[in-house]
């Protein structure tokens, strides 16, 4: 089910990712191409399909921090995506929304331990610091914030991978066997 909705996931942000792709040479910012007048209502439709999947799924991952964590990521999304890029609300959600992903990420790697999780983390605080300076700096800010939205898709993807292959059913079912042996051993 899992493999469906993250397929699901994928398919709803292709569109969103082509438009962004396409238009990105008439724009300076991921923003200003989400919040333009010609591509908004697509982008958010799409982000919103992408928004119920990805909601369905976090609920299927049994983890109540990532997908409170995500709930607020998706928030921050919509936020952004409503209220044009020099506006104080906007600028306030993408804040939001660039700390709700170095959130996930964080704690999936603090939960998980795993060197491919640092890795990227590093790269996601890396990414952020360059958005934040060519904010500070008033320069285009396009290529950050496409490589920190991507860093972020590839780390979702890993995280999925990672997960789906040590909760596959046989080392639960070993622990569960285990217990049971051990429940067994001091009975008999």
């Amino acid at each position: 089910m899992k493999n469906a909705l993250l397929l699901f996931m994928i398919s709803s942000y292709a569109v969103p990712v082509v438009i962004v792709s396409e238009a990105h040479t008439n724009h300076t910012s991921v923003s200003s191409i989400i919040t333009s007048p010609e591509h908004r209502i697509m982008i958010f439709v799409c982000m919103t399909l992408m928004g119920l999947f990805t909601l369905f799924y976090e609920y299927l991952r049994r983890d109540s921090m990532s997908f409170f964590i995500i709930c607020n990521l998706l928030l921050a999304i919509f936020f952004v995506i409503a209220f044009d890029e020099d506006t104080l609300i906007h600028n306030g959600f993408a804040i939001h929304a660039l700390l709700s992903i170095l959130s996930f990420m964080l704690y999936f790697f603090l939960k998980m331990n795993h060197t491919a999780f640092a890795a990227s983390l590093f790269l996601q605080i890396v990414f952020a610091d360059l958005i934040l300076d060519a904010l500070h700096t008033k320069r285009a800010i396009y290529t950050e914030e496409a490589l920190f939205i991507a860093n972020f898709a590839v780390f979702y993807l890993f995280l999925h991978f990672i997960a789906s292959s040590s909760t596959d059913g046989c080392s639960e079912r070993v622990e569960i066997l285990d217990e049971d042996d051990a429940s067994f051993q001091r009975r008999g």
